[in-house]
C-alpha cells in the first residue's frame, strides 16, 4: 500500500514561516520515502489538515503518518489533532492515521541551538 506523509504544522501570520515547512516538506519528498508527503496547517496557513488529508485520498493513499513540527506536547497535539484526526478517519472508510510523537528532546537540537549561537558571536 502507498503511504503519505503528512507534516502538521501550527501555521502563523508570517510567511518565513510557512516557507520553512515547505522546504522541510520538499526535502523529505525528495528522498522517496513516502508516495506523498503534504503540509497541513493548524491555523492561519492554507492547506489545513482535512484538505491534506482529503488531497491523499484524492490520490488514493489510505494509509498516512501524521509528523507533528512541534516541540512538545502541548494543547494542540494532546486534544486538537487528535480530535481533527478521528473526525476525518470517520469520513474515509479504510483509511489508516497513525500519529506520531512531537519531536521532543533530542541532543541534536542542542547542536542546532548551539550553531545559531555562534552565528551570533
Amino acid at each position: 500500500m502507498d503511504r503519505g506523509l503528512l507534516i502538521v504544522a501550527h501555521g502563523s501570520r508570517a510567511n518565513e514561516a510557512k516557507n520553512v515547512v515547505i522546504e522541510i516538506v520538499n526535502k523529505i519528498q525528495s528522498l522517496n520515502k513516502y508516495k506523498s508527503v503534504k503540509a497541513g496547517f493548524m491555523e492561519f496557513d492554507f492547506p489545513d489538515i482535512p484538505l491534506s488529508i482529503k488531497q491523499f485520498v484524492e490520490e488514493g493513499i489510505f494509509d498516512i503518518i501524521v509528523a507533528p513540527l512541534f516541540l512538545f506536547e502541548g494543547m494542540h497535539i494532546k486534544v486538537d489533532i487528535p480530535s481533527i484526526l478521528k473526525k476525518e478517519a470517520e469520513k474515509y472508510p479504510g483509511i489508516s492515521i497513525k500519529f506520531a510523537r512531537p519531536i521532543g528532546y533530542d541532543d541534536r537540537i542542542i547542536d542546532i541551538l548551539l550553531s545559531r549561537i555562534e552565528e551570533i558571536i
